[in-house]
């Protein structure tokens, strides 16, 4: 019960990291947040099974599955860190619960606590890769990530 949890926890933090990842890249190339995810050097639409985070990575071996372009190591870290951070900060609200009497506005505090850390640790992590950078109080797409995706 308790693997499974953690599975359940980790799953989900590479949800959200895959969702990062879309907005990382969406985010100043005047591209929206809806509409499928697809190739960017065939434009080939991802199926479903192709968007599963860091799973269809290794099953792809970083590769398109249809042109065989090679993809950014970018996506399977973000996922990978945010799920990482995740299970961490499940285990931190688990263990401070844990010496408090429970009750759901405690829960709703420390959630919206962690949540906000999860965000910065991810926002310093692209910052200090130089994926992103910080211009003022905003965060812009690096020229390099620019460069490379932009082709």
């Amino acid at each position: 019960m308790q693997y499974a949890v953690l599975f359940f926890i980790f799953a989900l933090g590479a949800v959200i990291g895959s969702f990062l990842n879309v907005v990382i890249f969406r985010f100043n190339t005047s591209r929206s947040l809806s509409g499928r995810s697809a190739c960017l050097y065939c434009g080939k639409e991802l199926r479903w099974y192709e968007l599963i985070p860091i799973v269809s990575f290794l099953l792809l071996r970083g590769r398109c599955a249809s042109c065989k372009s090679r993809l950014s190591i970018q996506y399977p870290l973000v996922e990978f860190i945010t799920a990482v951070i995740f299970v961490l900060v499940f285990y931190k609200i688990l263990s401070s619960l844990y010496h408090r009497p429970m009750s759901m506005d405690v829960l709703t505090s420390e959630m919206e606590d962690y949540s906000e850390e999860c965000i910065l640790l991810n926002l310093l992590y692209l910052e200090k890769s130089g994926l992103i950078a910080k211009n003022g109080d905003e965060y812009k797409l690096s020229n390099f990530v620019r460069k490379l995706y932009l082709k």
